[in-house]
C-alpha cells in the first residue's frame, strides 16, 4: 500500500494501463495458482494448461511442469505484480502470469536455475506474448555500478535485446549505499 502512490500506479491504471495483453514471467519461488486473487486453479487445471491467469510455468527447482510455491515469496510478488484483489490490486492486474520456480521451500535459489529460466522466458515469448520478466531474488551483493560480471548478465542483455523488459528487485538486503 505504502508503494502504490510512489510508483503512480493509480495514475497510469487510470489512464488504460493495467497489464491487459501482456505476460509477466516472474522469476522466483513459483506461484500458488491457486490463491483466489491469482485465478483460483486447481493444480488439475494448471497441468492442462486451461487456467486464465497463471497461463503455465515450469519448476526448475524439482524439474517438473509445477510451479506450485512453496515458500510463499513467488506468490508475493506476483500478487504485487498482477493481483485482481478488489484492495491489493497489483500494478497490472489484467496481465498473466508464468511462474518459474527457482528457489526451494526454504528460499534459497539457484543461479543455475535462474539462467535456465530466463532461457525458457525468452524461448517462450512469442509462444505466451511475454513482455516482462520479474526476478525478485536477492543475493547478498552489493553493487555500485553495471552487474554486467554476474552470470546472469549475458541472458539478461540478450532479453533486453529482444524488447523484453526485465525487472530485477534492489535494495532488498539493507544497503543504504549501493544497491
Amino acid at each position: 500500500t505504502e508503494s502504490i502512490g510512489l510508483i503512480k500506479v493509480n495514475s497510469v491504471q487510470g489512464s488504460g494501463y493495467s497489464g491487459n495483453g501482456q505476460t509477466i514471467c516472474v522469476i522466483d519461488s513459483g506461484i500458488n495458482y491457486s490463491h483466489s486473487d491469482l485465478g483460483g486453479c486447481s493444480s488439475d487445471q494448471f497441468l492442462s494448461g486451461s487456467c486464465t491467469k497463471v497461463i503455465s510455468g515450469w519448476d526448475f527447482f524439482n524439474n517438473d511442469n509445477d510451479p506450485m510455491d512453496d515458500h510463499g515469496h513467488g506468490t508475493h510478488v506476483a500478487g504485487i505484480t498482477a493481483s485482481s484483489d478488489a484492495t491489493y490490486k497489483g500494478v497490472a492486474p489484467d496481465a498473466k502470469l508464468v511462474g518459474l520456480k527457482v528457489c526451494n521451500a526454504a528460499g534459497a535459489c539457484s543461479i543455475a536455475a535462474q539462467i535456465s529460466a530466463l532461457q525458457w522466458c525468452r524461448h517462450n515469448a512469442t509462444k505466451f506474448n511475454i513482455s516482462v520478466i520479474t526476478i525478485s531474488i536477492g543475493d547478498s551483493t552489493k553493487n555500485n555500478d553495471y552487474c554486467n560480471n554476474d552470470p546472469r548478465a549475458n541472458e539478461i542483455n540478450t532479453i533486453v535485446g529482444q524488447n523484453i523488459f526485465v525487472d530485477i528487485s534492489s535494495g532488498n538486503d539493507g544497503f543504504t549505499n549501493g544497491i
